[in-house]
C-alpha cells in the first residue's frame, strides 16, 4: 500500500526534459499533484526563493549548476530559505565514490537512474520517515551520515566499541 503523497509539493530539477516528464508522471501516479520543474540547478535555486517545496529531486549532472552544487547551496548558503529541505540526488553514476560524495555534501537519499516507480516511491517514503538529526560542522551541514538501526538489541556485534567486538577479539587472543 502506497502512502498518501497528495499533500507533497515536489521540485524536480533535471536538464533532460524526458527525465523530468518521466519523474513527473511517476510522481503523479504515486499521488503527488504539486510538482515544480526546473531545467537545471540554477533555475531550481531561483525557484526556491519564491516557492516552498517539501522535497527536491535533483540530477547530479546538470549545467550550469549541477545537483551537487544545488545541494550545497541549499544546505550552506546564507540566504537559503530551507537548509533542511529533503534532497534526493539522482544520477546514472551510482558508484561508491559518487554516493559517498553526495552523502558528504548532505543528501537525504540517492536515486539511481533509470528511475522506476518502486525506487522513487521507496526514496520518498525514506525521506518522509527519516528521523536523523542534522549535523553542522565546518565543512558539513546535513543529515547525520551514520545510519543506525536500533532494534532494541544494542549495537551490531562487530561494530567498533560493541561488547560483541570486544568478546570476539578476546576469544581470538585466547585461541592464539
Amino acid at each position: 500500500m502506497t502512502p498518501d503523497f497528495s499533500h507533497l509539493k515536489v521540485m524536480v530539477a533535471d536538464d533532460s526534459l524526458h527525465m523530468r516528464v518521466l519523474i513527473r508522471n511517476i510522481l503523479k501516479g504515486l499521488g503527488v499533484y504539486t510538482i515544480i520543474e526546473a531545467a537545471n540547478g540554477r533555475e531550481a535555486l531561483e525557484m526556491l526563493t519564491c516557492n516552498t517545496v517539501d522535497i527536491a529531486i535533483a540530477d547530479l549532472n546538470m549545467e550550469p549548476v549541477n545537483g551537487m552544487e544545488f545541494l550545497i547551496s541549499v544546505r550552506r548558503a546564507k540566504d537559503s530559505r530551507n537548509p533542511y529541505l529533503p534532497v534526493i540526488l539522482s544520477a546514472v553514476d551510482a558508484t561508491i565514490p559518487t554516493i559517498k560524495a553526495a552523502r558528504d555534501a548532505g543528501i537525504n537519499a540517492f536515486l539511481t537512474k533509470p528511475v522506476s516507480v518502486r525506487t522513487l516511491a521507496e526514496r520518498l517514503i525514506f525521506v518522509l520517515q527519516d528521523r536523523r538529526k542534522f549535523i553542522r560542522a565546518k565543512t558539513f551541514f546535513g543529515p547525520d551520515r551514520r545510519f543506525r538501526v536500533d532494534d532494541g538489541g544494542g549495537a551490531h556485534p562487530r561494530r567498533r566499541g560493541s561488547d560483541g567486538a570486544k568478546t570476539k577479539a578476546v576469544k581470538e587472543k585466547v585461541k592464539a
